[in-house]
């Protein structure tokens, strides 16, 4: 038996179906994601930081669970930067714009992670008979990208473990 999987990203690669991102981040760069079954993922952004603030959009209704696995380090050297976060009304709604005031020396290399809503993946199999009666199994994971963001050149994984949700 011969086993080939295959990762096929449905509008993940170049393009994206409508939607909106679950946080905007004009100055970052998305590194990284991870996508769970159960609808959460898990993402690494990378920003060079030339001020004292870093804004983010984000929506009103996920604030706390952004906040709950929020981390930012130094992308240099992996040590967490220090930072300040102004504390966001409750019952806001819309997005909310979270200033994140950097301290430290400038420019700022960072690189942030969270975990936050996102479309769960799927698996898919087929199994081939080849030559001789040996046979091929293979396997897709299939990710709906319906965010407004291109995943162009991000490294794309899927668990199929649970990733932690907060809700």
């Amino acid at each position: 038996v011969s086993v080939t999987a295959l990762a096929l990203i449905a509008g993940a690669a170049v393009g994206c179906a409508g939607g909106k991102p679950a946080v905007q981040a004009p100055t970052t760069n998305l590194g990284r994601i991870v996508v769970y079954r159960n609808g959460v993922a898990y993402f690494e952004r990378f920003a060079e930081v030339n001020d004292d603030y870093l804004t983010l959009q984000v929506p009103a209704e996920r604030v706390d669970d952004f906040l709950k696995s929020l981390t930012v380090t130094d992308a240099s050297t992996g040590e967490p930067a220090p930072i300040a976060y102004p504390r966001i009304p409750t019952g806001e709604t819309g997005t909310v714009a979270m200033k994140i005031r950097l301290l430290g020396a400038k420019p700022h290399k960072l690189k942030l992670s969270y975990v936050t809503e996102a479309p769960a993946w799927k698996s898919s199999y087929r199994v081939a008979v080849l030559d001789k009666g040996k046979v091929e199994l293979q396997a897709w994971a299939l990710v709906d990208n319906n965010s407004a963001e291109d995943w162009e050149n991000v490294r794309l994984g899927v668990g199929s473990s649970s990733a932690l949700s907060f809700r």
